[in-house]
């Protein structure tokens, strides 16, 4: 049996520049104009590192950097590609870049310099009992996943941890089932996977590929109803890219 479901986008797709690499490039070209003029703004898409990032991407960057102060104002603009952003840097931000040291030890805070997690698995709280078999059968092949009710401490600010598993994740695996597809933090997880730019992969059990909704259906999913399923998946996560250590 064909395992293999929607169309066919490879498991391990790489976004053309890390998350570490475009939030340093971003407080570059930002911290670059407020120095040639404190009123100007910069555009992403003047960059030339920048310019093929997309721009759900770069708005989920400007909003996590606007709420560590290294952000100020952002505006939306036309550019030659169509709807983009252009923004401001902060004093703080200046501050922070002029110093090497300080500058790398607060961007291990945003983005770690090696993702922590190999898989963030995203699951509603009834699939508990399906996500957590499958996290042991992943974590017996030496992946390290992130699973919110495992990992997450008691009195922890649970929504910053999630998205500082999200960002700091290789790739997303969300589990879909009758109980979870329609859940709106599964979907927001996924839409982060998104506009984070991390290889996403859908997990289906008992529910038709024809169900997802944009952007799920875009990715190559995978049935996970058998135990041989489960372990083809388990396998072929365990193959498709280096391990952290």
């Amino acid at each position: 049996m064909n395992d293999l479901v929607g169309p066919p986008v490879p498991l391990a797709r790489n976004s053309e520049m890390d998350d570490r690499s475009l939030v340093r490039r971003l407080l570059e070209v930002g911290v670059a104009a407020r120095r040639r003029d404190p009123e100007a703004y910069a555009r992403p898409t003047d960059d030339s590192d920048l310019k093929s990032v997309g721009a759900a991407r770069i708005a989920n960057w400007l909003e996590t950097l606007g709420g560590h102060r290294m952000i100020g104002d952002v505006q939306p603009c036309f550019t030659s590609s169509g709807a983009g952003f252009e923004f401001q840097v902060t004093e703080e931000a200046l501050r922070v870049s002029s110093d090497t040291p300080r500058f790398e030890e607060w961007l291990d805070t945003i983005v770690p310099s090696a993702p922590e997690f190999d898989l963030f698995i995203s699951y509603a709280a009834g699939d508990t009992a399906i996500a957590d078999e499958l996290r042991s059968d992943l974590e017996r092949v030496g992946l390290r996943c992130f699973m919110a009710e495992k990992d997450i401490q008691v009195a922890t600010e649970w929504q910053d941890s999630i998205r500082a598993a999200l960002i700091g994740s290789k790739r997303i695996l969300v589990l879909l089932t009758p109980r979870s597809i329609n859940r709106p933090w599964v979907l927001m997880e996924t839409g982060a996977a998104w506009a984070l730019g991390k290889p996403l992969i859908p997990a289906l059990s008992h529910i038709a590929a024809s169900e997802l909704l944009d952007p799920m259906r875009r990715y190559q999913a995978r049935l996970i109803e058998t135990t041989a399923q489960r372990q083809s998946l388990v396998k072929e996560l365990a193959g498709s890219g280096p391990k952290t250590a």
